[in-house]
């Protein structure tokens, strides 16, 4: 592990170390502690503040990005700092932009080239649209592109930064790592949930007469909701979504042993009896933590391949799509995955 703080390296002084990055925060987060104590003069001392640069180079990981934020105390040996990578100014810097008859790549690329943003790999969709943004985020504007590509082509997306250049990638499409029990899984955690769950909806007119009923799985009882129509309203469309949101909720995580390809937006194969996880799994969240010389990854697993779609922006004209691709499942290597 290489740890530099504004241009300094402090890998011995770290205690510890942990990055976490999701499917909505396009910045990962890194978080780390160095010691540091007024009484001992044998301690180089190290100034910490806020925008110095970070860079963090740990088992096949990297970080590059700024320090957000930072305590230390008289009664305490070491500087907590909180550092995020350069995706927070995709998040925090609002723009006006017009986009017109471009793909979702293109157009990412040059909200970026506008912004002074490098870009790295932006996964192609061939989808062409046009789109007025004026007050959004870089991030939603971006985003928008790639969630009317998604309706299209029912792929799912995700901003990430790589380095420091912003990077678009397929959610799903690459295998991370294979994780079994008595291989490199250390721990898993499964939990499910019908609480909140909705499997009948009655439709209702405004005269308040049953039009009908809209039915999922009853297997656990008749669990019923309502809704009233409005003039234009699709209410079979309106329950049967109701019916979808409030299903059974599913919850799983894996601690393993450390991999830095398993990130947030990347899949991973899981093997484990006693939960019953066994399958692909695509990471909804992510935490890497080394720590007294062992590094480990903490993993939030999504059942169901989901984006941060986002629609900003007013509609100039409807944009055309090229067919769809396949899409192919690859290995950190680039080799097609085989799950036995």
């Amino acid at each position: 592990m290489q740890i530099y703080l504004g241009g300094t390296n402090v890998t011995q002084l770290v205690t510890d170390v942990s990055t976490t990055g999701s499917r909505k925060e396009c910045a990962r987060t890194l978080r780390a502690s160095i010691v540091q104590s007024p009484a001992d003069n044998n301690l180089p001392v190290v100034k910490v503040s806020n925008g110095m640069p970070v860079a963090m180079q740990a088992d096949g990981q990297y970080f590059a990005g700024m320090v957000f934020s930072y305590s230390s105390s008289t009664a305490s040996n070491k500087i907590d700092f909180i550092a995020k990578d350069h995706g927070i100014f995709i998040k925090r810097n609002k723009i006006t932009y017009k986009v017109k008859k471009l793909t979702a790549e293109a157009a990412a690329a040059d909200i970026c080239a506008e912004y002074g943003m490098p870009v790295g790999n932006l996964a192609p969709t061939g989808f062409v649209f046009s789109r007025n943004f004026m007050g959004v985020s870089m991030y939603d504007a971006i985003m928008t592109g790639y969630a009317l590509a998604a309706a299209e082509n029912e792929k799912k997306y995700q901003l990430l930064m790589e380095g420091t250049s912003v990077s678009i990638i397929e959610r799903g499409s690459y295998i991370a790592a294979a994780i079994a029990e008595g291989e490199n899984l250390i721990e898993a955690s499964y939990s499910e949930s019908i609480e909140n769950m909705v499997n009948q909806v009655d439709i209702y007119g405004k005269d308040g007469k049953l039009k009908q009923p809209v039915t999922g799985d009853t297997s656990y009882g008749i669990m019923r909701d309502q809704v009233v129509l409005t003039n234009k309203e699709d209410g079979v469309a309106k329950a049967e979504q109701m019916i979808r949101d409030h299903g059974m909720t599913r919850s799983g995580s894996v601690r393993n042993i450390g991999n830095a390809a398993c990130v947030a937006g990347a899949a991973v194969m899981i093997r484990e009896s006693f939960t019953g996880l066994w399958g692909k799994f695509c990471i909804e969240s992510d935490t890497h933590n080394w720590k007294s010389g062992t590094y480990t990854n903490t993993l939030t697993l999504a059942w169901e391949n989901t984006m941060d779609a986002k629609a900003a922006g007013a509609e100039l004209k409807k944009g055309k799509s090229r067919p769809k691709g396949t899409a192919q499942f690859v290995d950190p290597e680039g080799n097609p995955y085989v799950w036995d």
